[in-house]
């Protein structure tokens, strides 16, 4: 939808046709329409997405320049995990921040907390399919385990390595191999219910 979106602003806005055009066909020869889900993925995600009478706090985080340019100086600082990417060092940076929030205010810290990230598949698949309109997107999940201690000593190298380990596994292409075709769709809900699983043995 944002790249319909976005195609949209443009034209509207420059009075152009994109020189790319929307790609309306590949995102469904890949992953095939289904019409159901198992019970307990639909359960799953009617609990997390639409809990009625819940009330869900949506913020912006802005970072300037400079302060993303010191986050990646201090997430790059183990020769583990050399030269971060924005997006490895911002999400570390939010995740150990959530963390640190989170044993404020249950006053007690969990040995394990899950990062649950979307991924653009576009690129990363082969073909690339940088046009493609749809949901072509999954989710990359890790976790950290720590000892339960109300310390803020969380090593933010040591989560940027984990961000970027689960990441690429979504560069590997045989590993996307498994997400296309007729058999997509069992693949993904095995993953999903994996998800679900680690999800609920998780309290952050």
């Amino acid at each position: 939808m944002s790249a319909f979106l976005n195609t949209w602003a443009n034209i509207a806005r420059e009075r152009i046709i994109p020189s790319a055009p929307l790609d309306f066909t590949s995102s469904s020869l890949l992953f095939p329409p289904q019409n159901h889900l198992p019970q307990e993925l639909s359960a799953f995600l009617k609990t997390v997405f639409f809990k009625e009478g819940d009330q869900f706090l949506q913020r912006r985080i802005v970072f300037d320049s400079k302060e993303i340019a010191a986050i990646k100086l201090k997430a790059g600082s183990s020769s583990s995990v050399p030269k971060p990417t924005r997006v490895e060092a911002l999400t570390a940076f939010i995740w150990k921040h959530m963390m640190l929030a989170s044993r404020a205010v249950k006053g007690s810290s969990s040995p394990s907390c899950m990062l649950n990230q979307a991924v653009n598949l576009r690129p990363r698949l082969h073909p690339p399919l940088p046009n493609a309109f749809g949901n072509v997107v999954w989710f990359a999940t890790t976790f950290y385990e720590s000892e339960i201690t109300m310390s803020d000593n969380i090593d933010l190298s040591q989560l940027v390595g984990l961000v970027r380990e689960v990441f690429e596994t979504f560069s590997n292409g045989e590993n996307l191999k498994d997400m296309e075709g007729d058999a997509s769709f069992t693949y993904l809900v095995n993953l999903a219910t994996d998800t679900i699983n680690s999800f609920d043995k998780t309290d952050n």
